[in-house]
């Protein structure tokens, strides 16, 4: 049977911070401002469904610098 890739159920910092084409404190200040729902499992992970939920309501939003500004 042929491979077939299947994106992670869950992210760490780490992975998310290069699917999000960012930074590892850049997705760890978004998890602590609430903007993204993280869970610990041994480490912080993020859920698929949350990433596919933040990038839904994150259109048009600019979340660089101390506040969220629509752009």
């Amino acid at each position: 049977q042929a491979y077939r890739y299947r994106p992670p159920i869950v992210y760490t910092v780490p992975e998310l911070a290069t699917l999000l084409h960012t930074t590892n404190t850049t997705v760890r200040s978004l998890i602590k401002c609430g903007h993204i729902r993280a869970m610990k499992l041994g480490e912080i992970k993020v859920s698929q469904q949350e990433v596919e939920r933040f990038l839904n309501e994150s259109v048009n939003v600019d979340y660089t610098a101390d506040g969220i500004d629509k752009l």
